[in-house]
């Protein structure tokens, strides 16, 4: 009989749950409002009621599920189970491995959120028999994943995969990483979109005042029309995002970048300029044999890869 296991995908904003089998199946999911602000005790809380209550709808019983593996937006210690630093909700050092044991009586695995949804995306999704990996999932914030030799790299504290947090920019944004100008702050959905809204109060001309609140996808639809401003951040974000990608290549030789999140759901209207943009960029000899794919699980990649924890 084939595991189950609990996979938890915890994001600024949502928490998305799903049972998964050890084939990958997905037996049911649900989301729930993370609501950081209210502190860890009130999480797990939460945590422990929504992951019940699935398995209830499931007609499942909590002690068939074999473990519990979680993905977390930030700085991990997966030795030692505990969060590091959680920048988007402020949380730091918290045994979170421990409380969660302790509140679902179940084994429990973390790693870091983009690390999940690499594993996700190898194991079922646009990576499916890549030995070579790199999976960048665009949204809030940017995280990569890395899978080299069919390993995902983890480095010597756990950190390994920060490229959000390469310099672009040295005299840029602040970041809450302590740096300035990191990509994170120029290529993410969330610094497109107040880039965007900077050019709108500085009174450029441009198609997107007419949204109440703009989004990435309001900016490539923009961008479709010829919208100078939607054009110009774009350009300005992925001008960072295959400066990175490049680097990339030219240290880990990949065969396959997987590029996930919100704004991938722009789809070729982000695809094609990408690859545009990084094959003028990159060493001729490193990039021959690469290939760029939009993800295939979309919001199920986190949860996936965090049950799949439980398996390694």
């Amino acid at each position: 009989m084939t595991k189950k296991w609990l996979g938890i995908d915890m994001g600024g904003t949502f928490t998305k749950l799903g049972i998964v089998d050890g084939t990958g199946k997905v037996y049911g999911k649900s989301k729930f409002e993370t609501k950081g602000k209210q502190g860890i005790d009130d999480y797990v809380e939460r945590l422990t009621y929504y992951s019940k209550e699935l398995v209830n709808q499931l007609d499942m019983e909590w002690k068939a599920l074999d473990g519990v593996g979680l993905g977390l937006p930030g700085f991990i210690d997966r030795k030692k189970g505990w969060i590091r630093h959680l920048p988007s909700l402020g949380w730091r050092n918290i045994k979170i491995k421990e409380k969660l044991e302790q509140s679902l009586q179940l084994p429990i695995d973390i790693d870091n959120d983009a690390n999940v949804a690499t594993l996700g995306e190898c194991w079922c999704g646009a990576g499916k028999n890549q030995t070579d990996v790199i999976c960048i999932t665009i949204g809030t914030g940017i995280g990569v994943g890395i899978i080299a030799n069919g390993q995902l790299i983890r480095g010597q504290s756990g950190l390994a995969g920060e490229a959000g947090h390469i310099v672009i920019e040295p005299d840029g944004e602040p970041c809450s990483c302590g740096q300035r100008g990191c990509m994170g702050k120029i290529a993410s959905a969330t610094a497109m979109v107040k880039e965007a809204n900077r050019q709108l109060q500085a009174g450029k001309e441009t198609s997107l005042k007419k949204c109440s609140t703009i989004t990435t996808l309001d900016i490539f639809e923009a961008a479709k029309t010829q919208d100078q401003v939607a054009t110009q951040v774009i350009e300005r974000a992925l001008t960072a995002l295959t400066t990175v990608m490049s680097y990339l290549t030219v240290t880990l030789n990949p065969g396959l970048f997987i590029i996930g999140g919100g704004v991938s759901h722009a789809g070729d209207h982000l695809l094609n300029p990408l690859k545009t943009k990084y094959l003028d960029i990159t060493q001729e000899m490193m990039k021959k044999d690469v290939n760029i794919k939009l993800a295939t699980l979309g919001n199920d990649a986190g949860f996936i890869g965090a049950a799949s924890l439980l398996k390694e």
